[in-house]
C-alpha cells in the first residue's frame, strides 16, 4: 500500500491579479433595490480582452458617502469613499471575450445615492 498523498494547495492569486490592458474590460453597477437610508446592488464585470483574468480586485470611489454593508461572491474592504472588492475562491477568474462574473451586496446612504463611474480592474481604468 502506497502512502497516501494530500494535494498540495493552489496558490492563492495575488491581490492585484493579472495585469488587465486599459479598456479591455467594463463594469456594469445597477441599483437593484433602495429605502430610506438603505440600498442593494449588483456589480457586473465583463472581461472583453483575449486572455483571462486570474485574480480580480475592482475598486471605485463613492461620491456620497455610502457604505457597504454587507457583501457576497467576494470580500470588500473600504476606507472612507474608497471601495476595493477582491474575488472569491470559486469566481477568482473571469474569461476571456467577453466573460464575465458579478457579485451583489447591501449598503447604506444618507442623502444621496449617485451610482459611481469609474471603476479600475487590477490597478487599470475599466469602462462603466
Amino acid at each position: 500500500m502506497s502512502p497516501s498523498r494530500s494535494p498540495s494547495p493552489s496558490p492563492s492569486p495575488s491581490p492585484s491579479g493579472t495585469p488587465v490592458p486599459p479598456g479591455s474590460c467594463s463594469v456594469t453597477y445597477t441599483l437593484t433595490n433602495q429605502w430610506p437610508g438603505g440600498f442593494q446592488a449588483e456589480v457586473r464585470i465583463v472581461n472583453r480582452g483575449a486572455a483571462a483574468v486570474k485574480g480580480w480586485q475592482l475598486g471605485w470611489t463613492y461620491g456620497d458617502g455610502q457604505t457597504i454593508k454587507q457583501l457576497w461572491d467576494g470580500s470588500y474592504t473600504q476606507t472612507g469613499s474608497k471601495v476595493t472588492v477582491t474575488n472569491a475562491s470559486y469566481n477568482a477568474t473571469i474569461p476571456a471575450s467577453g466573460g464575465s462574473v458579478s457579485f451583489g451586496f447591501l449598503g447604506g446612504w444618507n442623502g444621496s445615492n449617485t451610482a459611481p463611474k469609474q471603476f479600475t480592474l487590477n490597478g487599470a481604468a475599466c469602462g462603466a
